[in-house]
Parts: structure tokens; sequence; C-alpha cells
């Protein structure tokens, strides 16, 4: 068999492999713990590698598996407390907006993930993307009036910008598969 990768290789179990369905499709995803997900039927899984260990696969039960969702929730708490910063003339209108932004984001990634199609869940990303790029633009502009210093918001920003790219690039393969 071939690995998520497309390249023939050794390391590979062959019993989990063996599993698979001619219907299960493996897309390679560029993430820190080189990971790829099988999409089969409405079926969740993912297969890792690290640090030279063989490929495993397990089932996505739940969306608090997904790393994007777990970054999500990293960029939620950052925001949360970015907010407590701004004036209080703020208080409702880009404090709030910046906190709905960024709730939107992990709450979409869940919501996607327990619906039982990949076209939703593909339609739930977009969404969670476009609250990403949204809460970016936020922290912009909070920035750009002084309301925060760069160094302030660098850590979020960071994270909106490794999340957005997890989003396209999940986005893309489920796209490709489905």
């Amino acid at each position: 068999m071939y690995a998520p990768c497309g390249m023939r290789s050794s390391r590979c179990s062959p019993t989990p492999w063996a599993a698979c369905s001619a219907a299960t499709r493996w897309m390679w995803r560029a993430l820190p713990t080189r990971a790829a997900i099988s999409v089969s039927s409405g079926q969740w899984s993912v297969a890792s590698i690290i640090s030279g260990r063989p490929w495993s696969i397990m089932s996505v039960k739940s969306y608090k598996e997904l790393l994007v969702w777990q970054k999500a929730m990293l960029l939620t708490e950052e925001t949360y407390r970015l907010a407590k910063l701004l004036p209080r003339e703020e208080l409702y209108a880009l404090s709030g907006q910046m906190r709905r932004a960024a709730v939107s984001i992990p709450s979409n990634i869940a919501e996607g993930q327990a619906r039982s199609s990949t076209k939703e869940f593909v339609n739930f990303l977009s969404i969670a993307r476009g609250s990403t790029a949204e809460l970016e633009t936020q922290l912009t502009i909070c920035v750009r009036l002084k309301y925060l210093q760069q160094s302030q918001t660098g850590p979020a920003l960071s994270l909106c910008s490794e999340v957005g790219k997890m989003l396209n690039a999940l986005i893309g393969k489920l796209s490709a598969a489905h």
C-alpha cells in the first residue's frame, strides 16, 4: 500500500492499511505532527507518525481531537485576554465583536465535524476561516487605533495565521476527496 504522502513506505503498518476500504481516500496534511486524514462514508480517521514511529490509525470520535480546533481554542483564550485590555468604550463594540469572531472559529469547526457529510463540514470550515480573517482584521484595527501594541497582539495574530493555514489545508484536502 501507499503511505498518505503517496510514497511507498516500509514504515507503514500493514494491519491498519489492510482495513481501509477502496473508497477510503488518504490526504497528506502539513501539520506539525505529520498527520493524514481518511474520509470514508462520513467516518473520520487520522493516521499520524511522530518521531519515526510507524503509522497508526485512530478514529476521530470528537472535534476535540482535531489539532485545528485545539489551536482555535487557544486563539479564543488569547482574544478574551486581549479584549480585557481594550478601553471601556469599546466593551460592546470592538471588544464584543472580537470575542464573537474568536468564539465562532472553534464553534464552527466543532459543528461542522458533527455534521453527517463532508460537504457540510467543508462549509463550516469555510465559515471558521472567514471568522479567522475577521478576527485578524479586528486585531489589526486595535493596533492602528493604538488600543493595543503590536507586541500584545503578536501571539494572537500568529495563532490566526496558523489556524487559517490549517483550515485552508483541511478545506483543500476535504474538497479534493469529496
